[in-house]
Formats: C-alpha cells, sequence, structure tokens
C-alpha cells in the first residue's frame, strides 16, 4: 500500500502487517519553479505550476527524475 506520507500521523501499520499488505510511504519532492511572488510556496495546487510554467509544466512533475519509466501509449 502507498501512502503519503502524512498518514504516518494516523495509519496504524500494525494493522497493515497484520493483514500482509506491505505499507510504503511516498515523498512528493518536486523542484522549486518560477512564482509570480517570492518566497517559494510548495502549498498550491497544480494550477499554480500550470500558469507559471506553461507547457514548460510536465517537465516539473516528471521530467527532472532520473529514475522515471517512459509510458508509451497505444495510439489505436
Amino acid at each position: 500500500y502507498l501512502s503519503g506520507p502524512s498518514a504516518k500521523n494516523y495509519i496504524i501499520p500494525e494493522k497493515f502487517a497484520e493483514a500482509g499488505i506491505v505499507l510504503e510511504y511516498i515523498k512528493y519532492e518536486y523542484p522549486r519553479y518560477k512564482q509570480l511572488y517570492e518566497p517559494f510556496n510548495h502549498y498550491v495546487s497544480i494550477l499554480d505550476l500550470l500558469f507559471n510554467c506553461g507547457p514548460d509544466a510536465p517537465y516539473y512533475i516528471w521530467g527532472w527524475r532520473e529514475d522515471r519509466e517512459v509510458i508509451e501509449y497505444d495510439t489505436l
């Protein structure tokens, strides 16, 4: 089971282990981008990224990761 880091405040890991479920926490770390006002604010929605970066926004979501997998979609 993949969970965000904030869930550590309320998830009971033993319950997952008892059920045979592997519990893993993922970190949400993304690079900073130029925002309209300083200092950089991490607590904004994806709309902030889209309006500030436009067509470059996907880079800040996926492109900067070295370990990313390339997903190819069938175009049929």
